[in-house]
């Protein structure tokens, strides 16, 4: 009996390690191969692949066509499951394998019709094969396809029976239209405040800092003196941006310096882009050389082009311009006959769209996308629209109005020679709204806030839902690029962005959805400071995580309640009344002011704006650019009518009462969840960041497909920033951050250095998976190498792609 037991149990093992060594023996099958000889169908001649320490691609070919087909088919071993998520999402398809769990996502995409628009675009501007960027992006969709046909499917596609497809030009048209959807605020912002102004009055959006503030930093404008240039839905849209499983832009920081701030006499470029974290990082380097070109650039997922990096004579940073380029209107349907609108004054027929999704285990769903000849009824794909407005809303996009010319600018930057050639093919640029960063080794700067600008009459408040009755709301057409906020060798000799509010040309300021002052004034703090910066000291600039605004926040809260009784109610009362106001804004993980300030900031917002807009409002609220532009305000405003609390009528809270009791909450709650001893309370213990891959959702998968968790300085809105929503937990957890950072030094291209958040491979079993997220953790960069012999001497893979 036990011979036999113990042959069962052999033959178990054994069965088990057939099937281990089977399934080990599959992921190896997997993984990305850096060297060795590949043939490739689709190649005129052989191109070489150089590999460095970090995984990133230095790709020498012979044509500009076969240098975009090794890029796609680089890539795409690397990224293709990324890719084929930011197609389903901005197509509205990701309920073919997710099932019921993204339809509102789904339906929300299909009714913005971003695959409609591509389609359209694709049409337009990629139906022939005559014109340069034509050719190569072309090229680079049969590398990908090229992929996607003869190797290995990654494991997320077999995971999730996700069947490989061929990819074509539409979908580089759904790429950059969902990089456009990631730069609109409106849908997080207006519904806000169109319930504000509807519910409470004109009294309570005082406080709002709607518009610039008096005082607050602004982007300098400089035009040159010759004549060159002349020739409910808030909260369903927050789910969506916030659930996705590709990151979408938040911000971004650059600055590029002129000669006559640098060691060296040379221009300097620093860029760091903002976006959610998710895993793959959203950025893949590479290095493109063949004859007459020579470029080191960051690309997105899906896209030709790179949208940041340098060739041989320039290099281009690039940050979220957030100017308002939607509107919403309520709009009246004849009551006869309610496929008709009222539009200019008469009755005009909607248009009408069949949309049918296909839903994994469920049967397929069919709806109807009604548009409106300002834009589609967006209230359709939302009930949180319906349930506070009974008429049909629809969205004036800029986007949607303009066919897409993105390749053919992205490849123009690529490939420009001068300023000129740059400022020509930004100005195609229609949405998104774009600040475009230019530094030469001619030692020209420039800034460029690049898209379509709107015109709309002066009484226009577009930051609520407006009435579609009147013909004068209606938006009065667009600025010509030479008319927008711009810098070209401006008299101060740096030009920057950090996402705030640019200065005007004709006296008038563009409305938007800026980010407060606070970034923008620290650089301008350094980049004023008379040093002579180099490579070493930018890179202090960009690691810097102080924020004086909210040094100078906690110290107006504890100087409004320092007579309290509370701030002497204990030992660790005193002690954090003490960090707080002597705090200098520091971020760093052993500082413990941080921990204590952030909890009482969500305390006091709560308190005071939680009973007028409700937990689900004010969450979706707390993470837009305009409560943090508003809170400093309302702060130090003791007559707001936001401290009063309108769910006690028999009395009016106040200012004070109301920040001190936030105050000793904080504390106690802090001594409950973190202990006693205030000394503990440091800011890498409750400040974290994970960055999380869409499998990562299921446990114990986090384990295999997350990059993390790690303990990270910075805050919110300092130059470095980390991110997150203010809650009722001690738990900081990082969303958004920088995804990348990049200096180009012009005094030698080579000594030029750049970071990527977390790797440059989306495959879990390559070793460049997350290779590079202690480095960025812990502020390093990497050098970014484009010398052809250097690469040969220092690369440790070589991949040879062969003509079949």
């Amino acid at each position: 009996m036990k011979k036999r037991i113990s042959k069962i149990l052999a033959v178990i093992a054994l069965v088990a390690a057939v099937i281990a060594g089977i399934a080990y023996m599959y992921l190896l099958s997997l993984k990305p191969v850096y060297s060795g000889e590949q043939q490739l169908q689709g190649l005129a001649k052989t191109v070489d692949v150089y590999f460095d320490d970090y995984g990133i691609p230095h790709i020498f070919a012979e044509s500009e066509e076969d240098a975009y087909f090794a890029l796609g088919y680089v890539k795409a071993r690397e990224r293709l499951f990324q890719m084929e998520l930011i197609r389903r999402i901005a197509g509205g398809r990701l309920s073919e394998f997710a099932g019921r769990e993204t339809l509102k996502t789904d339906v929300f995409f299909r009714a913005l019709g971003l695959e409609e628009y591509a389609a359209a675009s694709a049409e337009k501007y990629m139906s022939g094969n005559d014109l340069p960027y034509q050719r190569a992006a072309q090229a680079y969709v049969d590398g990908i396809n090229q992929y996607i046909e003869t190797g290995s499917t990654p494991i997320e596609f077999t995971i999730l029976g996700i069947p490989k497809t061929p990819f074509t030009m539409k979908d580089l048209y759904l790429v950059s239209s969902f990089t456009a959807f990631g730069f609109t605020w409106a849908f997080r912002t207006d519904p806000t405040v169109e319930f504000i102004a509807r519910n409470y009055g004109a009294a309570y959006l005082q406080d709002l800092q709607l518009d610039w503030m008096p005082g607050a930093q602004k982007i300098p404008v400089h035009k040159p003196d010759d004549d060159r240039l002349a020739a409910g839905m808030a909260k369903a849209a927050g789910e969506i941006m916030n659930n996705l499983p590709v990151p979408v832009w938040l911000g971004s920081n650059s600055w590029v310096i002129g000669p006559r701030h640098t060691a060296s006499g040379k221009v300097i470029l620093a860029n760091d882009t903002h976006m959610l974290f998710s895993q793959p990082s959203p950025w893949y380097e590479a290095h493109l050389e063949y004859p007459g070109f020579n470029h080191y650039g960051f690309y997105l997922a899906g896209f030709p082009f790179a949208m940041v990096g340098n060739n041989q004579y320039c290099a281009i940073g690039m940050t979220m311009f957030p100017g308002d380029d939607m509107d919403f209107f309520r709009e009246t349907l004849n009551p006869e006959n309610p496929s008709q609108v009222l539009a200019n004054g008469e009755w005009q027929a909607l248009e009408l769209r069949e949309e049918t999704i296909r839903i994994d285990g469920h049967p397929d769903t069919t709806f109807q996308v009604r548009s409106t000849p300002r834009g589609p009824i967006i209230s359709d794909a939302f009930e949180a629209i319906s349930k506070i407005e009974s008429q049909p809303v629809s969205q004036w996009w800029t986007m949607r109005k303009i066919l897409n010319q993105g390749l053919e600018a992205a490849y123009k930057m690529n490939h420009a020679a001068s300023i000129d050639e740059v400022r020509e093919a930004v100005s195609l640029i229609h949405a998104p709204g774009i600040n475009v960063m230019y530094g030469d080794r001619d030692n020209n700067i420039a800034w460029w806030a690049v898209s379509r600008l709107l015109k709309r009459p002066e009484n226009v408040n577009s930051k609520v839902i407006l009435d579609g009755k009147d013909q004068q709301m209606d938006p009065l057409g667009f600025y010509e690029f030479r008319e927008n906020p711009s810098a070209e060798n401006p008299p101060q000799g740096f030009v920057f962005s950090a996402n705030n509010q640019p200065d005007s040309i004709d006296g008038r300021l563009y409305p938007g959805y800026y980010a407060p002052e606070n970034r923008a004034q620290r650089i301008v703090e350094y980049l004023s400071s008379g040093k002579k910066w180099d490579v070493a000291t930018v890179q202090d600039m960009q690691l810097d995580v102080v924020s004086t605004v909210y040094a100078d926040v906690a110290a107006e809260i504890i100087t409004s309640i320092e007579t309290e009784a509370v701030v002497a109610k204990s030992p660790n009362h005193q002690k954090a009344a003490d960090l707080l106001k002597n705090w200098n804004g520091d971020h760093q993980l052993e500082d413990i002011a941080p921990t204590i300030y952030y909890r009482m900031l969500f305390q006091i917002l709560n308190t005071a704006m939680g009973d007028e807009l409700g937990d689900e409002r004010l969450r979706t609220y707390m993470f837009t650019h305009l409560i943090k532009k508003s809170f400093p305000k309302l702060i130090k405003n003791s007559t707001s009518p936001w401290w009063d609390d309108v769910e006690t009528a028999d009395r009016a809270e106040n200012r004070r009462e109301i920040l001190a009791n936030c105050f000793d909450a904080t504390i106690l709650d802090l001594e409950d969840e973190l202990g006693k001893d205030i000394s503990e309370w440091k800011w890498g213990r409750v400040h974290t960041l994970e960055h999380p891959h869409m499998l990562g959702k299921v446990k114990p998968l986090d384990r295999i497909f997350n990059v993390g968790k790690f303990s990270v300085v910075g805050g919110d809105e300092t130059i470095n920033p980390a991110t997150f929503m203010l809650s009722d937990e001690c738990a900081f957890s990082v969303a958004a951050g920088p995804s990348m950072r990049m200096i180009i030094d012009f005094a030698d291209l080579e000594n030029s250095v750049s970071v990527n958040v977390t790797g440059q491979s989306g495959n879990f079993l390559s070793p460049h998976y997350g290779d590079q997220a202690e480095l960025f953790n812990n502020g390093l960069y990497r050098k970014r190498i484009t010398n052809r012999q250097a690469i040969m001497d220092s690369a440790p893979n070589k991949l040879v792609l062969i003509p079949e």
